[in-house]
């Protein structure tokens, strides 16, 4: 559903100018009818759940996060600076990590419920996730894997593709969970990467 750039404003809190920039730098699909810029309010309710103040995070220290929060050994920080980086890990918000990991990452599909059946979570066997009606792919082609699969293009779509290591496919996951999915699959990825937070302490 589309909605105006000063309602989109509203609901972010900000001005019509930033909602514009947010489009400019493709952080919010839209689409112009005739002299007017609508944004997809399903774009604008994911970009008020990330947190995208402060300084960005370069490439390395983003890998390093998503590993740590994977399980996987970090081998681009040690020591003390991974010490840092863990204690930072476990007091991150949800939505700081979302704005790092997925902002202008992300493109929606369409699947049919057929297709849906199709796609595993990497998350299901862990939470209470069992096909709650929201997909997502997590790789580096995610365009040709969309023509594959048959996928439609669909700002408001069920297949969340996020251009990622894959990897970091769990962690990927919970967190396009929290922005993106519905009240029970957004619970469920916040108490996924809680679980892996914790984990961190040991």
């Amino acid at each position: 559903m589309l909605t105006s750039t000063l309602e989109a404003a509203t609901i972010l809190g900000t001005s019509r100018r930033q909602v514009q920039y947010a489009v400019q730098n493709g952080l919010l699909g839209a689409q112009r009818i005739g002299n007017t810029l609508a944004v997809y309010e399903r774009e604008v309710f994911a970009l008020r759940r990330m947190k995208l103040t402060g300084r960005r995070w370069n490439d390395a220290t983003l890998v390093a996060v998503l590993d740590l929060l994977s399980g996987i050994p970090v081998a681009a920080v040690q020591g003390s600076q991974l010490s840092r980086l863990k204690a930072r890990v476990r007091v991150i918000s949800d939505a700081e990590l979302a704005g790092a990991a997925l902002a202008g990452n992300v493109t929606l599909y369409r699947a049919s419920s057929e297709q849906l059946r199709t796609m595993q979570s990497t998350l299901s066997g862990q939470t209470a996730l069992a096909g709650d009606g929201t997909a997502v792919l997590v790789g580096r082609d995610l365009a040709a894997t969309a023509r594959r699969l048959r996928l439609v293009g669909d700002p408001e779509g069920n297949v969340i593709a996020v251009n990622g290591n894959a990897r970091h496919t769990a962690v990927l996951e919970a967190l396009s969970y929290t922005v993106y999915g519905s009240a029970r699959e957004r619970s469920a990825g916040r108490a996924w990467l809680e679980a892996q937070r914790t984990a961190l302490l040991g």
